[in-house]
């Protein structure tokens, strides 16, 4: 589930700093524990890292790796599984 994101107008600092991250923590009050970042990017992942929350590579183009994220997906319907307890 998406809840929101961030745009230019919010003035945070640029990835790979956690503001922008911690920002939607903090608005929605989310568990850092049970967050994470999904992101096509390295700089995504490490956002995701430096944020303290679980990391996501979505691999869109099936052809790079993030092996520093907890999980790497190459669709989304891969995403879901991962949240089920």
């Amino acid at each position: 589930m998406f809840l929101g994101g961030v745009d230019a107008d919010l003035d945070l600092p640029r990835k790979p700093a956690p503001d922008s991250i911690q920002y939607l923590l903090k608005r929605f009050q989310l568990n850092p524990a049970v967050t994470a970042m999904i992101g096509d990017r390295s700089l995504d992942v490490d956002a995701g890292i430096n944020a303290g929350v679980k990391t996501i590579y979505f691999n869109v183009d099936g052809l790079n790796a993030a092996p520093q994220a907890d999980f790497q997906v190459d669709h989304l319907e891969e995403i879901p599984p991962l949240f089920r307890v």
